[in-house]
């Protein structure tokens, strides 16, 4: 599909602590020119779903 996701220490039932790593998941898209990468990656985002902290 040409989507890498990058998780930190991102999973169900982890402890943040206050000083975490502001990125702690990241969306990398890949595509033949910028145009599909582009799309891709635009695609990916709308599918992708965050909960909210508990």
């Amino acid at each position: 599909m040409g989507i890498r996701l990058d998780i930190a220490s991102a999973f169900q039932g982890a402890v943040i602590s206050p000083h975490y790593d502001s990125l702690l998941v990241k969306v990398i898209a890949h595509g033949k020119d910028h145009p599909t990468a582009a799309s891709k990656l635009n695609r990916a985002l709308a599918e992708f779903r965050i909960r909210g902290v508990k």
